[in-house]
C-alpha cells in the first residue's frame, strides 16, 4: 500500500513539471517587421501620439519592459525555498546476513531558509525590480526626448527650406548681374567674387537644410522603431507660437523635486539600498548556515531513523573582511548618490540659463535685427522705384532681410531645443499630453504579468 502511495506521489510530481518549449529567435525577421510598419499620413502627429506608437514599437522600450518582466519573475523565484537534497544508498552483503543481505538508506538535506540570508535574497530581488521600473521610465523618457528633438528639427527645416530657396534666388540674381557688369567693365572683379562667395553660402545652406531634414526623419524613425520612409510623409503638429517659459518659483520647485525624484536619482538610492542589503547579508553570513538531515535506514532487518545537523561555518575571520568590503561598497554608493544629485542640480541650472539666453536672443532678433533688415529692404525697394538705386542693391537688401528672418527662425529652433534640454534635466514635460502618456506607460508596465 505504501509503495502504491509513493508511486502515485512520484507520478503526480513528474506530471506537474514544466516541459521545454523552444522559442527560436530569427534575427533576419527584425528588418522585415520594421519595414512593414507604417504611420497613417492623414493625421497631424503630435509628440504624444508618436510616443504612444513608440511604446509598442521602440526597441529600447521593449527591451526595458522585457527586463522588468524578467526581474519580476526572478523576484517571484527568490521567494521559493531553497531546494533540498536527497541521498539514496544501497548495499548488498551476503556474508553479513545470508537471509537479509540488503542495506538501504535515504537521507534528506533540508536547508533552513529563514532569517537574514533569505531576507537579503528576497529584498535584493525586489529592489532589482524597482530599479528595472525606473530604467523603463528612463527609456520611455529618452524616447520622448528623441521624438521631441526630431520633430523640432524637422518642423524648422520645413520652415527654413523655402526661405533658403528665396535667399538663393536673390543671391543668384545679384551674382549674375554683377558678373555681367564685370564683363562690361562697369564693376571691379572683387565685387563679383564677394557675390560668388555669398552665392556659395546660400547653396550650402540649401544642402544643410535638406540634410537636417533627412537626419530628423532618421532620428524620428529610430526613436519610434520604423524605417525612415514611414515618417517621411507624415504631417507633424505645429509648435506653439512661443516657447513656454517656467516662472522662477515653479522652476525652483521643480529643481528641488528633480534633485530628489528623478528616476536616475531613485535608481541610485536603490543602489544604496542594495549595498545596505549586502552589508546585512555579510553580517548574517558570520553565523553558521544550518541544514537538517533526517534519514531512514534499513540495515538487514533493522530499521533506523538517523538525524543529523549540517553547519556551514563562516570564514576563519568570522566574515569580518567581507563585512568591511560591503561597508566600503555602501559608502561608495552614498558618495555616488551625492555626486549624482549635484550633477542633476548643475544640469538644471545650466539648461535654465541656456534657455534664458536662447529666448533672449530670439526676442532680440525678432524685435531689433529682423525689423532693421526689413526696413533696409523696403528702403532699397523705394529707392529703386524713385530712380535712386538699382536692382543689384535691392537684391542685396532683400537677401539680407531674408537671412535675418532665417536667423530669427534658427534662434527660435535653438530656443525650443533648449527647452527640451531643460525638460530633460527636470524629467518633466511642459506639454500635459506628454505627461499623460508617460503616466499611462508606467501604469501599463505595472499591469504586466
Amino acid at each position: 500500500m505504501r509503495g502504491r502511495i509513493g508511486a502515485a506521489a512520484l507520478c503526480a510530481g513528474l506530471a506537474s513539471c514544466a516541459t521545454y518549449r523552444p522559442a527560436p529567435f530569427a534575427p533576419n525577421a527584425i528588418g522585415a517587421v520594421r519595414a512593414e510598419r507604417s504611420l497613417p499620413a492623414g493625421q497631424s502627429w503630435t509628440t504624444a501620439a508618436l510616443l504612444t506608437q513608440a511604446l509598442d514599437w521602440a526597441p529600447s522600450i521593449r527591451e526595458s519592459a522585457a527586463n522588468y518582466r524578467s526581474l519580476a519573475a526572478a523576484a517571484h523565484a527568490a521567494r521559493v525555498p531553497l531546494p533540498a537534497a536527497l541521498q539514496l544508498t544501497a548495499e548488498y552483503s551476503h556474508d553479513d546476513n545470508p537471509d537479509k543481505p540488503w542495506l538501504g538508506s535515504g537521507t534528506l538535506d533540508l536547508p533552513l531558509d529563514f532569517g537574514g540570508r533569505r531576507n537579503a535574497r528576497v529584498d535584493a530581488a525586489d529592489l532589482a525590480v524597482v530599479q528595472a521600473r525606473y530604467d523603463y521610465g528612463e527609456a520611455v523618457w529618452s524616447t520622448r526626448s528623441a521624438i521631441r528633438r526630431a520633430t523640432i528639427d524637422r518642423l524648422f527645416a520645413d520652415r527654413l527650406a523655402p526661405l533658403a530657396a528665396r535667399v538663393l534666388a536673390l543671391r543668384q540674381d545679384r551674382h549674375d548681374k554683377l558678373q555681367a557688369r564685370v564683363r562690361a567693365g562697369e564693376e571691379a572683379r572683387p565685387i563679383s567674387i564677394a557675390a560668388q562667395l555669398e552665392l556659395a553660402m546660400a547653396e550650402r545652406r540649401i544642402r544643410d537644410i535638406a540634410a537636417r531634414r533627412a537626419q530628423a526623419d532618421v532620428a524620428l524613425a529610430n526613436a519610434i522603431g520604423v524605417d525612415p520612409a514611414a515618417v517621411a510623409g507624415i504631417a507633424l503638429a505645429p509648435l506653439d507660437p512661443a516657447v513656454p517659459i517656467l516662472p522662477p518659483a515653479d522652476l525652483a520647485r521643480l529643481r528641488g523635486e528633480a534633485s530628489a525624484g528623478r528616476r536616475d536619482i531613485l535608481r541610485a538610492i536603490i543602489d544604496y539600498d542594495l549595498a545596505e542589503n549586502a552589508v546585512r547579508l555579510e553580517i548574517a553570513s558570520q553565523y553558521p548556515a544550518i541544514r537538517i538531515q533526517p534519514g531512514y535506514t534499513y540495515e538487514r532487518g533493522l530499521v533506523k531513523l538517523p538525524f543529523g545537523v549540517n553547519l556551514q561555518l563562516p570564514p576563519i575571520d568570522f566574515n569580518r573582511a567581507a563585512i568591511a568590503a560591503a561597508e566600503a561598497k555602501r559608502a561608495q554608493a552614498g558618495a555616488k548618490l551625492e555626486t549624482l544629485q549635484s550633477t542633476v542640480l548643475g544640469d538644471v541650472d545650466k539648461a535654465a540659463a541656456a534657455l534664458d539666453a536662447q529666448v533672449a536672443a530670439e526676442r532680440l532678433n525678432a524685435t531689433r535685427d529682423l525689423p532693421a533688415a526689413r526696413h533696409l529692404a523696403d528702403r532699397a525697394t523705394a529707392n529703386l522705384r524713385g530712380g535712386e538705386g538699382d536692382r543689384v542693391d535691392e537684391d542685396a537688401a532683400r537677401a539680407t532681410a531674408a537671412e535675418a528672418e532665417f536667423a530669427s527662425i534658427e534662434a527660435s529652433r535653438l530656443a525650443w531645443l533648449a527647452l527640451v534640454d531643460l525638460e530633460d534635466a527636470l524629467r518633466r514635460p511642459t506639454d500635459p499630453r506628454d505627461a499623460a502618456i508617460l503616466e499611462t506607460a508606467m501604469k501599463r508596465l505595472g499591469e504586466t504579468k
